[in-house]
């Protein structure tokens, strides 16, 4: 149902607002989260800045606490304000985010997607909001600072963001999922099915009139984070290889660097009689290369075999909606 149409069916002038949340194992965070985000929503009601229907979507990534049960005793206290999904196993973050657009798409004007353990402020809702009001499509949150972050992860943020840019790839620095989409905008989401989706980078590609909202980042309200270095890694690879094939190009390069350096040694194992050590270390050095190499085709390799099965995206197990 378009946008239109919702408006003519409820009767309303304020647009309809649905909050994606993925969790992943965040029992600890979840009543507080319903909360302050709850408090925030009818706060934008009573302003009149968005719809009474507006309302939290928790998408459980297959959690092993007990975070779905405090979902589901959430949802039958306010079965008007929140609703669930559920998946059968845990899929990760971006596939969860991905659930939640998909989920709303045709049930709102537009969704806005968060942290479930609100690090991301709630206090730039109402910007994000007044940017879509005035035609936006995509309204990107931007943080403003990494206060939070440890040096570590500072580092690697920089170096991703960078890395991407110069591999071609079209991403928003700084920008971390915390965004606003259109109900336009999520209806031709849906006609992406890669597994291995990467929506930092697919909704810049898309186009689309767009903003951008900066905010600062919170402590979170409960819990430790849930993304390490092997899901902050996984991210990085899907990302570099759902939109570059620049890695690839590398192989060209090294072939016609490694055939010089073939010549140039021959030449001079021939002249001087290079001891055996010095060719032994250049031959480990080639070989390493090699295995680089291989390993980098393997990488865009596993990724097609994923690809071309055409498995579904994500399993429900379970929906919470006054709605089905």
């Amino acid at each position: 149902m378009n946008r239109k149409r919702l408006r003519k069916k409820y009767k309303m002038s304020n647009s309809i607002i649905y909050f994606i949340l993925p969790c992943y194992n965040e029992e600890e965070a979840i009543a507080t989260t319903a909360g302050k985000l709850g408090e925030k929503i009818e706060q934008l009601i009573r302003k009149e800045k968005i719809d009474r229907k507006s309302c939290m979507v928790f998408v459980d990534d297959g959690s092993t606490d007990g975070t779905w049960e405090i979902i589901t005793r959430l949802h039958k206290e306010r079965p008007d304000r929140i609703k669930g999904i559920s998946f059968s196993a845990n899929r990760g973050h971006q596939i969860a985010v991905l659930a939640g657009y998909h989920y709303a798409c045709d049930k709102c004007d537009a969704a806005i997607s968060l942290d479930a353990d609100l690090q991301h402020d709630i206090e730039a809702i109402d910007e994000f909001i007044e940017k879509f009001e005035t035609g936006n499509q995509i309204v990107y949150g931007v943080r403003t600072t990494r206060k939070t972050d440890g040096f570590f992860k500072k580092w690697s943020a920089g170096f991703f963001y960078q890395l991407m840019t110069k591999l071609g790839c079209m991403t928003i620095p700084n920008h971390a999922d915390y965004r606003l989409v259109s109900n336009t905008v999520m209806r031709e989401l849906r006609k992406y099915r890669e597994q291995s989706i990467f929506l930092r980078g697919i909704f810049p590609s898309m186009g689309f009139r767009h903003d951008y909202v900066h905010f600062e980042v919170h402590e979170r309200v409960a819990g430790k984070s849930k993304y390490n270095l092997s899901k902050m890694l996984r991210l990085a690879t899907d990302g570099i290889t759902a939109f570059s094939s620049k890695p690839l190009d590398v192989f060209w390069v090294e072939a016609v660097v490694l055939f010089l350096f073939a010549i140039v040694f021959g030449i001079l194992a021939a002249i001087f009689r290079t001891e055996t050590m010095i060719i032994a270390f250049w031959g480990f050095l080639f070989t390493d290369i090699i295995v680089f190499n291989l390993a980098i085709m393997a990488l865009y390799i596993g990724k097609i075999n994923f690809e071309v099965k055409q498995r579904p995206q994500y399993i429900v197990k379970e929906i919470l909606d006054t709605d089905d």
